[in-house]
């Protein structure tokens, strides 16, 4: 993987204030391809994710970047149940400064972006960041209570011209110490079986193993 020697860091006002003021961001001049998340950890699945979005940016001369968080989603929507941040903001920027992204942008998320519609945060992108590209995973939700989902993304993105690409999980089998990803020509088979040694790889699932003290695990899961 690369390793981008400046990544460019945005706040969300950053963004507002551009929207407000009506002033373009040359930064932003070619287009930009955008990933959404809180990507704690920034583990294999976030792993293959970014790096499908980074190479498409790459053949469309457009910047990569990552909407992100100051604190994980889950910590905000489920403090009650939350195991805790796999990593700090600063690790989490760092790492994701190793995979070669172009830009970072921080939200703080307050109540203001919880009622905001998807499809008006990502008219905001659109207009400020001259979004070209937006990746995400198969199961992403975003806007007020999680309206906008895959299909509605992919109908906002078809309506305004933006390539889209929406990536299946990886998974992890405990018992050969294997990790399936959608371009393995055997993934649907694998994951079809119902079996216990096989996990959808998730920042939850590095919790639970971190919880355990299943540390090896843990650590292979999140390794570049």
């Amino acid at each position: 993987m690369g390793y981008t020697i400046f990544m460019q860091i945005f706040s969300w006002n950053d963004i507002q204030t551009s929207l407000n003021t009506g002033k373009e961001n040359s930064f932003f001049s070619e287009g930009c391809g955008i990933c959404i998340g809180s990507f704690d950890g920034l583990h294999k699945g976030h792993q293959f994710l970014l790096k499908k979005m980074i190479d498409s940016c790459q053949k469309d001369g457009i910047k990569a970047g990552v909407l992100t968080f100051t604190r994980p989603l889950p910590a905000i929507k489920h403090p009650k149940d939350y195991k805790g941040d796999i990593c700090t903001l600063d690790q989490r920027i760092s790492r994701l400064q190793r995979m070669g992204l172009d830009f970072l942008i921080l939200v703080d998320f307050d109540e203001t972006f919880a009622s905001m519609l998807g499809s008006d945060f990502f008219t905001i992108l659109l207009n400020v960041c001259n979004l070209k590209l937006v990746a995400e995973g198969c199961d992403f939700r975003c806007g007020y209570k999680g309206a906008m989902d895959v299909q509605a993304l992919k109908y906002y993105c078809e309506r305004n011209k933006i390539k889209s690409i929406f990536i299946d999980p990886v998974y992890y089998d405990s018992e050969n110490a294997k990790i399936y990803t959608p371009d393995d020509a055997n993934y649907n088979e694998i994951i079809s079986k119902p079996s216990e040694t096989i996990q959808r790889v998730s920042s939850s699932h590095i919790r639970e193993l971190l919880q355990k003290q299943f540390h090896t695990t843990a650590n292979l899961l999140l390794s570049f």
